[in-house]
């Protein structure tokens, strides 16, 4: 009987208890909202319904690639405003980002911590979890020899 009560109660209050995605086409579901610029939005599968977002983000001044995932139900998995690949005063380019087939990704974009822009990869798993450790691989181009 008291679990009938607590139930009339809290339906009685008027409290609202909603998914995060919604049908209202002026609604939106956030994915950062960190000051700064954040732009050039890319989007892979977590192969469960949800999604991990990858954005160029400007919040400490210069432009870094951070991601974020949302399950399901729209709701978001990893730090609030996303987690940075790697924020350094250089800046990176996001190039693009794929489902890894495991819930996880694999992200591509363009650093230029080393003088010259290189490509960079990254994977991360479903948890927000870094998978190659300490740097991320780098593939770049030699430059033609003169």
């Amino acid at each position: 009987m008291i679990h009938v009560f607590i139930l009339v109660a809290f339906l009685a209050s008027g409290t609202k208890v909603l998914a995060q995605w919604t049908n209202d086409r002026s609604v939106n579901t956030p994915v950062c909202v960190a000051s700064g610029t954040q732009s050039s939005v890319k989007i892979a599968s977590d192969e469960s319904g949800g999604a991990i977002f990858a954005w160029n983000d400007s919040r400490t001044g210069t432009s870094n690639v951070y991601l974020q995932h949302l399950n399901k139900n729209g709701f978001p998995q990893w730090t609030a405003n996303g987690i940075p690949i790697h924020v350094q005063g250089a800046g990176q380019t996001l190039v693009d980002i794929f489902s890894d087939g495991s819930g996880g990704a694999i992200v591509g974009w363009i650093d230029n911590r080393d003088t010259s822009a290189a490509a960079y990869l990254q994977r991360i798993n479903s948890s927000g979890v870094y998978q190659w450790h300490y740097s991320p691989k780098q593939q770049r181009q030699s430059e033609p020899q003169e």
